[in-house]
């Protein structure tokens, strides 16, 4: 989230030099998210001042969200804010989901890669010919051996066809196992997720780490 005002302000300054909707939108969003407390939103404002946004003005529709989704996954793949996001996450408590995730991702924080990350892909419009990057999946937690997939829900309803796109290369490049913590998972669950290629079922934090560790 932004501080009072400077999101309003983020608005003002991307219209003002940039006349792309699409772009405001890909960078204004990126600091709106509910795991980024003030401080980080702030500081992702800060950091499209008049020579970056005039810069991007200069480029090409589809040069300018390729030069956005790399600034996107600069920030978010920062560790140190990072784990400032993961902190800020585990303290909200209107979105159980979103704080089990950072549960696990505070479990797991000395290997900890990725937390909550959505994985883009580029694609191009069929109608208008533009260039947006569209999400795919989201990444609840990677640590330096595994892909977590972290849910309050318990059945495997949405899941098996995410452990495909999250088994693939876009969202997976090395191939890492994927293994799922659903404190709430039924048995059915388990059972179908194994058989989608799951490596595992965990409703607790220790045997969850205790899987982690026991992979090579």
């Amino acid at each position: 989230m932004y501080s009072p005002g400077v999101e309003d302000q983020l608005r003002k300054d991307i219209d003002a030099v940039v006349n792309d909707v699409d772009a405001r939108t890909f960078i204004v969003r990126t600091g709106s998210r509910a795991d980024i407390p003030d401080t980080v939103g702030d500081l992702w404002a800060s950091k499209w001042g008049r020579v970056e946004l005039l810069l991007l003005a200069g480029l090409s529709q589809a040069d300018r969200q390729d030069h956005i989704a790399v600034r996107v996954g600069e920030f978010l793949g920062d560790l140190a804010l990072t784990l400032e996001r993961v902190n800020h996450a585990a303290t909200q408590g209107g979105d159980p989901g979103l704080r089990l995730q950072a549960r696990v991702a505070l479990a797991v924080r000395s290997d900890l890669m990725r937390f909550n990350v959505e994985v883009l892909i580029r694609s191009l419009s069929s109608f208008t010919g533009k260039v947006r990057y569209r999400p795919i999946t989201d990444v609840d937690v990677e640590t330096t051996k595994a892909i977590i997939e972290v849910t309050t829900q318990v059945d495997a309803a949405g899941k098996i066809a995410q452990m495909q796109v999250l088994l693939g290369r876009e969202a997976n490049p090395h191939g890492k196992p994927v293994l799922h913590f659903m404190p709430n998972a039924i048995y059915g669950a388990e059972a179908a997720l194994a058989a989608s290629g799951s490596h595992g079922v965990y409703r607790d934090i220790p045997v969850l780490l205790a899987a982690l560790h026991a992979l090579p």
